[in-house]
């Protein structure tokens, strides 16, 4: 597949959670599900991966001291201060400036990337972003009317930065490593690190309702694992800074998604702003393709 067509089906399916994850907040808070997702997908893939591994005649995922110790931070960045940042911000202000915050994740990763590398920002790369951003702007600026601001826009920022980071330290120090049994040590590291958050009477009660099991599932095997290898895969493929950019389609895929699914209207104007993020994302990704390796 092209590694195109592949980045925005990794956005699409990332963009999903929102509208999974929204089923499940009617029966849980937020940090309480986030728990109970990153566990039990952790718990299930190294399960999996041991099993693999045992049938190979081979023990090495549970004894790799070096998988655990970079796991466990990719789980405080990428689960824990990420997600736990942003479920926190979007408690007090409203849900388009959240999505238009996280959509910065782009020029977070590239400021990130160049000052550990001590390197000039790529004027290419950011002109990308901008376009690409400014697309985002462009669909949601009419939202963002009735948009509250207030101290959430600090918790999702320093989200921002803690996925930002989390994907840097991917690529420098992690892409070598094997990338099924390292997601499923961060999401379990993930949801140990919430687990002072734990509500287990709420989530035996949750787990009564067809629904929130559906969107449970979902979410652990589709966003928490299958997202999250797509995700290793475009920064092993692209660099932290060119697959970074896949998440200015987040937004316009939540958009689509909602329509689908609640039945909410599309406009031209957003048409025209996802036409325009989707130059962005072209600019910024293809000469990355044409320079990487095979």
């Amino acid at each position: 597949m092209p590694v195109f067509l592949f980045g925005c089906l990794f956005s699409l399916i990332w963009s999903s959670a929102f509208i999974a994850g929204k089923v499940s907040l009617d029966y849980a808070t937020p940090l309480n599900f986030l728990f109970f997702r990153f566990v039990s997908a952790g718990g299930l893939l190294l399960a999996a991966c041991w099993l693999l591994e045992r049938c190979r005649k081979r023990h090495t995922i549970p004894a790799d001291a070096r998988m655990w110790r970079i796991g466990s931070l990719l789980g405080l960045f990428n689960y824990a201060l990420y997600l736990g940042f942003s479920y926190t911000g979007l408690q007090t202000i409203a849900p388009q400036l959240v999505i238009l915050l996280v959509a910065t994740t782009p020029f977070a990763t590239s400021l990130l990337a160049a000052a550990l590398n001590r390197s000039r920002l790529n004027l290419r790369q950011l002109s990308a972003i901008g376009i690409g951003f400014g697309g985002v702007y462009f669909v949601l600026s009419d939202r963002l009317a009735q948009a509250a601001f207030g101290i959430g826009v600090l918790w999702v920022l320093s989200g921002v930065a803690a996925l930002a980071a989390g994907t840097v330290y991917y690529r420098r120090a992690a892409a070598g490593l094997p990338p099924l049994p390292l997601i499923g040590v961060q999401n379990l590291i993930g949801g140990l690190l919430l687990l002072p958050f734990a509500d287990f009477p709420q989530l035996a009660q949750a787990v009564r309702h067809a629904d929130f099991v559906w969107s449970w599932l979902y979410q652990v095997v589709m966003i928490s694992i299958v997202s999250m290898w797509m995700w290793f895969a475009l920064v092993r493929r692209l660099g932290a800074e060119s697959a970074s950019v896949f998440h200015l389609m987040n937004p316009v895929f939540g958009l689509l998604l909602s329509a689908w699914f609640f039945h909410s209207d599309i406009s031209g104007k957003d048409m025209l702003g996802t036409a325009i993020v989707v130059a962005g994302m072209a600019l910024a990704v293809l000469p990355a393709r044409k320079r990487a390796p095979a």
